[in-house]
């Protein structure tokens, strides 16, 4: 099965593939949500802090998924100030699991629109026909 965390700015969607049975959503994420207003230092901080504290929180979900062998691969899908904090707070073997990190430039995702713009990074469910010459 393929987890694919879908982040944009402090908001987040974990999705699963299973081969032959499409995209569902598994769970939705919320952080603190940024100022539009002009901050001052101290709002600045607090951002700094949140966006912190939610990367470790999407981490910590991915971490709980390879650690409870219930993911076998990620796909990271996320603004790019994102990214880059989401893989630092990853262990090495949830890292590896990693086959694909796509910077999100729009926030406008669903089941099927992940299905069409992921297909070709998803597996595919492998059918074995048996046949008579091979035996």
């Amino acid at each position: 099965m393929t987890w694919i965390l879908v982040a944009h700015r402090a908001r987040a969607s974990l999705y699963e593939h299973r081969p032959g049975s499409g995209v569902r959503c598994l769970q939705e994420l919320a952080g603190v949500q940024p100022t539009d207003d002009a901050p001052d230092l101290e709002e600045v901080a607090a951002e700094k802090l949140a966006l912190v504290r939610f990367t470790l929180g999407l981490a910590d979900v991915l971490e709980t998924g390879v650690r409870e062998s219930q993911v076998d691969g990620l796909i990271l899908m996320a603004e790019a100030r994102l990214l880059g904090p989401i893989r630092r707070h990853l262990s090495a073997d949830t890292a590896r699991r990693i086959y694909a990190s796509l910077n999100l430039a729009k926030p406008d995702w669903n089941e099927d629109t992940l299905a069409r713009q992921l297909e070709p990074l998803l597996p595919v469910e492998r059918t074995v026909e048996a046949s008579a010459e091979l035996f």
